[in-house]
């Protein structure tokens, strides 16, 4: 406080010189050629220091209180990183029992399904139903596998992926009992049953058509974490299961953007 009070009394005194020689006419004589000149210089100098002295005084005045306010900024700063910390959603981890398979992988990425597609393009429904069957059996059936039977079967739509009739009747004949759900509440049930669903999904964030994707292991926030054969990213993050059944696009084959299997996925206890 003392440092500041001297501070002050310093920078007043300066300004005060400089008002007073603002004010004077200085001792030269004013008939000397060059005068108003030489007048002028002195006074914008003099003006130039009493800005100067001003600005000091301003500085001095709020100098403690910037830097008081650059001190609270730091724990701030540290409040706003931890927010910010507990909102941010930990990697999701996908579960121990289910098998995944990326229709973009190889080796069967770059191989047809049907005669000209290839699985990498259009084969989310294949591979989805490899998922199923290789998760609840012990047959394991790869996405190449799969869209070979669907094709020689009649369910491969050329060019556009696959019919929707193959779901539930691949399922059937691949052993699982399954069924559309027709309610909200039955997906949800379902879920929370360990059981998996094929969902279909319209434009939205996984898909700007139609994709088949898989969903399992639901939480007690009813987020669900979504097998997606064509975005590996998507496994990433859970996924709110409002969302999904907004985005979800109903098949006009059964009415419902669901599949139901109804053998039940046993967790293990490894399982988060």
């Amino acid at each position: 406080m003392r440092i500041q009070m001297g501070l002050w009394l310093i920078l007043l005194f300066v300004a005060f010189v400089q008002v007073w020689i603002l004010c004077s006419r200085g001792k030269h004589p004013k008939d000397t050629r060059g005068y108003r000149r030489w007048l002028l210089r002195r006074k914008g100098k003099a003006l130039f220091r009493l800005v100067c002295c001003v600005g000091l005084c301003a500085l001095v005045a709020v100098g403690p209180e910037v830097a008081k306010g650059v001190g609270e900024r730091i724990p701030f700063v540290e409040k706003a990183e931890a927010f910010v910390a507990e909102k941010v959603e930990p990697k999701a981890k996908q579960p121990d029992w289910l098998c995944y398979y990326n229709q973009t992988e190889e080796p069967w990425g770059s191989q047809t399904y049907g005669p000209v597609d290839l699985i990498a393009d259009t084969g989310c429904g294949p591979t989805v139903l490899a998922m199923v069957v290789s998760t609840l059996s012990e047959e394991a059936v790869t996405p190449k596998e799969m869209a070979d039977w669907a094709y020689e079967n009649g369910y491969c739509s050329i060019g556009s992926g696959s019919f929707h009739t193959l779901i539930g009747e691949g399922l059937s004949s691949f052993g699982f009992s399954n069924h559309a759900a027709q309610t909200e509440e039955e997906v949800k049930e379902a879920l929370q049953n360990h059981q998996l669903v094929i969902a279909l999904m319209g434009e939205g964030h996984f898909t700007g058509s139609g994709h088949f994707i898989l969903l399992c292991d639901i939480d007690e926030k009813d987020t669900v974490f979504v097998a997606d054969s064509n975005h590996k990213e998507n496994m990433e993050q859970r996924w709110p299961l409002e969302m999904i059944l907004e985005e979800a696009k109903p098949s006009p084959v059964t009415g419902s953007a669901f599949w139901i299997v109804e053998t039940p996925v046993e967790q293990t206890e490894n399982e988060p």
